[in-house]
């Protein structure tokens, strides 16, 4: 059954750590600037979101973001699982070789205008 409190509850406190999570990220990079790259261990919220749109992480793993941020104000992140204990404190050149290997790899379509 629906029960439209519970789940109304439930997106807006997934939203809500989202929102949190980003704002981490933010401050991550205003407090690093030199950095456009880090790995960190993904936050519940976003590991409930990947399990709410099908994510088929197995149970058990350690679930990470690879997150790059583009420009001020503007991050995109990539997720990515392991069985085991990985280390997350590397190099802005280990984390762009990270987040590279796990983008996804859709073409994009150029135009001239």
């Amino acid at each position: 059954m629906f029960d439209y409190y519970t789940d109304s509850h439930k997106k807006s406190t997934m939203v809500d750590g989202l929102d949190c999570v980003s704002q981490s990220d933010r401050l991550f990079f205003e407090l690093h600037p030199e950095r456009k790259y880090r790995i960190r261990y993904a936050d519940q919220a976003e590991i409930e979101f990947l399990k709410a749109t099908g994510d088929p992480t197995p149970t058990g793993w350690w679930v990470y973001a690879a997150v790059c941020n583009v420009a001020p104000g503007v991050r995109t992140k990539v997720f990515l699982a392991a069985p085991e204990v990985r280390e997350t404190n590397v190099s802005d050149d280990m984390a762009r070789a990270v987040f590279e290997a796990y983008k996804p790899t859709g073409r994009t379509r150029e135009r001239s205008l």
